[in-house]
């Protein structure tokens, strides 16, 4: 089209003045010099003044005013003559909407110029808009002289208007001059989606996701676009300012179509659909995986857990399908994992792993429950008063309550609680720790060693509670004497300083007792009454308390980048335990909630990728983690991690294909498009393509070969720039995708031109050939290598077992010999006609299974085909001979009658015509057909039917004995 536009232009019209429309020129070209005129002669020849500097002319007449109600300028042409800038306006009014400028070089005369617009320099123009020029320097455009024609008006000293800016609204009016400046006008061009229509498939319950992000494209580059949702299921939620399509509420299953429409600023609109296949996922459990813990001592049934989940349309079941270690201490009913009547034993398990399998009667998921047992520890003593053990003074009145325990068991189980001691049953313990006088006290002192059992059988003691009574008389001149020593106590570590121990000189604490600094005590106690004196020795063992843990967390927030390999180090948090308790050991759990499936907790105290995070799916990249430390008696602690995974540019660019052959006319137009290559890019964050951050360009070392050839946009769309001096011929380049962080993606462009009409642009990617991937030249090479060594072990094999040569030989003999056999000679096929043979007047058939009861001999040169029939006759004489019955002494065939006798087989002679006779007629004698039936005529006078059988009677017939007549036709058409 463009070299039609230039010839009507150039060489048809001598001028043409237009105020266009649509897919016009608006304005005034003047030319009328032809093919044979020298460039220059004959145009307008007429320019301003040199001196007219600054000079910006409106263009008011109506041949500059456009009639197109919404089109781009696309190309400029006009006639200039002086080397410098010129600037064409298009104005609406007074204002800018755009401008072009052109540089012209040294010339020595007028020309006539002609100048494309790349897409992105397009100016909008629309109905009454008009065009107008603007030179710096010295005037360039020139113009004929035409009177009473009043192109518009001009003022100088003027500067450049950029877009948006204003000329003078009045100037110095031209009167007899029209201007050789024209531009040319598309129409606009309607919007299109560049990324639909559009397939996409999601689940079921993956409602608040983005499922598709509009881009749109104005070919013109000017118009302002708006894209609206048609039609389509509520469920999906379009967002005009984003360009977002967002599923919202969940559907089931199944394909939903959404239609959306792209409208421009000149109304002209297209609609494109968008299909969503949405797929029925398995359950997405919302709560696991998750952990509890249960007491050593729980029993019955409880529930430990309710599994919640999502799923929009189905009804989910859960099952344990393993537990590690092996237990059927649960089960889950109704989705509640229950433990039913365990039987816990902290010594041999702490913890059980379950694993939870939950089905929709489609598809299932699999996730963990994790059951922690805290050990039973046996009720202890509080500190202060009822703490044991400990030492009182009491009188000795009986029923009375004397002492209060007070004591404590941690899973709050019923105790009992007994003493003994006090041997003449003086005393009495209740349930309650209540210690009461059962009678008088008689002795001086008591030690009632108590005990404390839980329901669960967990000893706590015994511990002594030391009785001293008062009032009893002393008795002088003896020796004192210890009634209580030796003795050895049990101490609690860390009993309070003050805690009375003993009655001896009342021994109480007066230091912290730390079990792993000293795990005994001995101590010597001397009494003296002034007289006499006795040394005794009590021992404190002291009893070692679980004092737990303490965790510490140095990095209680961490941050990773998202990663797509699993075991990816995450974070150390740098934890430590604090325990006073020598040799005691302690583990770590973590617990994440929902994100647990993401992350955990190493061995090395590091916390590890469970699994591949991409942000880009629509992760939150934020999770809060519960890190929990026990030690061997059950005591715990907690602290909270806080991990941030960072959204990373990883995705590269892509195209949707990596190969493309576009072939394209020599003829085409300026700027025609060939094909939109947009790159898509699965990152979420402002690096992927969903922003439209990314940029087009031709590889580096294609760009001086390409450039000036063909042009792409932001948008991805490859156009071609000037083809005005192609031949035919292609050319190969790539173009490289790149986002914001320089991650990018390459596609090979293939450009064939030719002078071939073509309807279609096509794209192929290239077929790659065997030869193409130099692997395939390493793996043949591999794979004959391999054939070739397994011959030879099979030939080394083959040589050295004697066994298995002599098998290989004697089947290669085999072959050897069945290659050599001779194909049996097959007879060739006779044509012959039919035979018919006679015996007085009796046809007689030949059947294999009832052959003639004699052989023929033919010699009748008239019929050669007998021949064969003796040949055949003969083959089958074992099988003719087999059972015969004489009749009148002549052997005639009968089947199943009798045997054959040997006289069949005697007497053979030979008549005068050299023919064989025997008393049997072994030999049959061929006549003629007209021989036959004079012979036939002959014989009818003979009624006597005697011994006639299939041949007639043949007895008392001589010429019949020795000579049977015998007749034949041929029918030659058969075989």
């Amino acid at each position: 089209m463009f070299f039609l536009y230039f010839w009507i232009i150039v060489v048809c019209v001598p001028f043409i003045v237009q105020g266009g429309g649509c897919n016009a020129f608006t304005g005034a070209t003047i030319r009328t010099y032809d093919s044979t005129t020298v460039v220059g002669d004959g145009l307008s020849g007429n320019e301003d003044p040199t001196s007219s500097t600054g000079m910006e002319m409106v263009l008011t007449h109506s041949d500059y005013t456009t009639s197109c109600a919404c089109g781009i300028v696309t190309m400029w042409q006009f006639f200039g003559w002086k080397a410098g800038t010129v600037v064409f306006y298009v104005l609406d009014g007074n204002t800018v909407r755009g401008s072009y400028s052109v540089h012209i070089g040294n010339q020595s005369d007028e020309n006539f110029f002609e100048v494309p617009m790349s897409s992105d320099l397009w100016i909008p123009i629309s109905n009454g808009n008009r065009l107008g020029f603007f030179t710096a320097g010295i005037p360039m455009i020139t113009y004929e002289s035409v009177g009473s024609y009043n192109a518009g008006y001009y003022n100088t000293a003027q500067s450049e208007k950029s877009t948006g800016g204003t000329v003078a609204g009045s100037g110095t009016t031209t009167t007899d001059r029209k201007y050789a400046v024209a531009a040319y006008v598309n129409e606009a061009h309607s919007p299109q989606f560049v990324n639909a229509p559009y397939t996409t498939s999601i689940y079921t319950h993956d409602t608040g996701n983005v499922i598709y992000k509009a881009v749109v494209l104005d070919v013109d580059g000017i118009e302002t676009l708006t894209v609206s949702k048609v039609s389509g299921n509520g469920a999906f939620t379009w967002n005009a300012a984003t360009l977002e399509l967002t599923y919202n509420t969940a559907v089931n299953a199944g394909t939903y179509s959404v239609s959306l429409r792209v409208t421009d600023s000149c109304t002209t609109s297209t609609t494109e659909t968008i299909t969503i296949n949405v797929v029925n996922e398995g359950p997405r459990l919302l709560n696991l995986p998750a952990s509890t813990t249960v007491l050593e001592t729980d029993s019955g049934v409880t529930t430990l857990h309710t599994i919640t989940y999502s799923d929009p349309s189905d009804t989910v079941t859960c099952s344990i399908t393993n537990s590690n270690p092996t237990t059927s201490n649960f089960d889950v009913s109704s989705n509640n994992i229950r433990a039913v009547n365990p039987t816990y034993d902290f010594s041999n398990e702490q913890y059980y792993d379950l694993t939870i399998r939950c089905s929709d009667g489609t598809n299932f998921v699999y996730s963990n429950f994790v059951v922690d047992v805290v050990k039973n520890e046996p009720a202890f003593y509080n500190p202060g008063n009822g703490y044991l053990p400990a030492s009182i003074f009491v009188d000795r009145t009986s029923s009375v309550s004397i002492y209060q325990l007070d004591f404590t068991d941690p899973e709050g189980e019923t105790v009992t609680v007994s003493g003994t001691g006090g041997d003449d049953g003086s005393f009495t313990v209740s349930s309650t720790g209540e210690v009461s006088t059962s009678s008088v006290l008689n002795d001086e002192g008591y030690d009632l060693e108590i005990t404390v059992r839980d329901t669960s059988g967990f000893l706590s003691g015994p511990y002594v509670l030391s009785i001293v009574t008062s009032g009893r008389p002393y008795t002088f001149n003896a020796v004192p004497q210890f009634v209580n020593l030796p003795y050895t106590k049990h101490v609690m570590e860390h009993t309070p300083i003050g805690t009375f121990l003993f009655k001896a000189g009342i021994i109480t604490v007066t230091a912290d007792i730390d079990y792993e600094t000293v795990t005994s005590l001995t101590m010597d106690i001397q009494i003296d009454d002034g007289t006499d004196t006795t040394t005794d020795t009590i021992t404190f063992t002291i009893v070692n308390v679980n004092e737990g843990v303490t965790l510490s967390i140095a990095n209680p927030t961490l941050n990773a980048d998202e990663t797509t390999v699993r075991g990816t180090l995450f974070g150390d948090p740098g934890l430590s335990v604090t325990y006073v308790d020598a040799g005691d050991a302690h583990y770590y759990t973590m617990d994440c909630g929902a994100d647990s499936k993401y992350f955990y907790l190493h061995t090395d105290q590091q916390i590890y990728f469970a699994r591949e995070y991409d942000m880009d799916i629509g992760l939150s990249g934020n999770a809060t983690c519960n890190i929990t430390v026990r030690d061997e008696g059950g005591l715990y602690d907690t602290g909270l991690v806080e991990l941030t995974i960072n959204n990373i540019n990883d995705h590269r660019p892509k195209f949707p294909k990596n190969n493309y052959v576009f072939f394209v006319t020599t003829t085409t137009t300026f700027f025609a498009e060939i094909a939109n290559l947009s790159a898509t890019d699965d990152d979420s964050n402002s690096h992927g393509s969903t922003n439209g951050l990314l940029s087009y360009n031709f590889q580096s070392a294609d760009v001086p070969l390409t450039e000036h050839l063909f042009q792409i946009n932001a948008a991805g769309i490859l156009f071609v720039r000037n083809v005005t001096t192609y031949a035919e011929n292609s050319h190969e380049f790539a173009i490289v995708a790149q986002d914001d962080q320089s991650m990018s993606g390459t596609c090979s462009v293939t450009v064939i031109f030719s002078e071939a009409p073509s309807t279609t642009t096509t794209t192929t990617e290239r077929v790659l050939v065997f030869s193409d991937d130099y692997k395939n030249y390493i793996w043949t090479f591999l794979f004959g290598l391999i054939v070739f060594v397994g011959l030879l072990v099979i030939g080394f094999i083959i040589w050295l077992d004697p066994v298995v040569n002599a098998y290989v030989s004697f089947q290669m003999m085999r072959l050897s010999g069945w290659c050599r056999k001779t194909p049996k000679v097959r007879e060739p096929k006779r044509n012959v006609g039919k035979l018919t043979v006679t015996v007085n007047n009796k046809q007689l058939e030949n059947d294999p299974d009832n052959a003639l009861p004699w052989e023929l001999l033919a010699k009748d040169s008239d019929v050669p085909e007998l021949n064969y029939v003796q040949a055949s006759i003969e083959e089958r004489k074992e099988k003719t001979d087999k059972e015969y019955k004489n009749f009148a002494g002549l052997p005639v065939f009968e089947k199943g009658k009798g045997e054959r006798p040997e006289s069949a087989r005697t007497s053979v002679t030979q008549d005068s015509d050299g023919r064989p006779e025997s008393e049997s007629p072994k030999y049959a004698t061929f006549m003629s057909k007209e021989e036959t039936e004079i012979r036939s005529k002959a014989e009818d006078g003979d009624d006597d039917d005697e011994g006639e059988d299939q041949w007639g009677n043949l007895s008392d017939r001589d010429h019949v004995v020795m000579t049977p007549v015998v007749s034949y036709s041929q029918n030659d058409d058969w075989d």
